[in-house]
C-alpha cells in the first residue's frame, strides 16, 4: 500500500502544476476591468467568468506528507 501511495502523490505533484503564467494574465484582467459603459449585470457576468477561469487553472494546494503542504502562490 505504501507503494500506491507514493505513486499517487509523486502525479499529483507532476501533474497538479497550475498555469502560472494564465493565472497572472486572468489576476491582470480582472484588476483591469472597469464597467464603462456595461450594465452591472454584464460587468459581474465578465467578471464571475475570469473567476471562474482562475479556480480552473489555480492548482490546488498538494499535501505530500501529513504536515507538509505545497501551496502555490496566489497574489490577490
Amino acid at each position: 500500500m505504501k507503494m500506491a501511495l507514493d505513486i499517487w502523490n509523486n502525479l499529483k505533484v507532476r501533474y497538479s502544476q497550475g498555469n502560472f503564467s494564465r493565472v497572472s494574465d486572468l489576476q491582470f484582467e480582472a484588476a483591469s476591468l472597469n464597467k464603462g459603459d456595461l450594465s452591472m449585470t454584464d460587468y459581474f457576468t465578465k467578471l464571475s467568468i475570469i473567476w471562474d477561469e482562475l479556480n480552473n487553472v489555480r492548482s490546488n494546494p498538494l499535501c505530500v506528507h501529513q504536515d507538509t503542504c505545497i501551496v502555490t502562490l496566489i497574489i490577490c
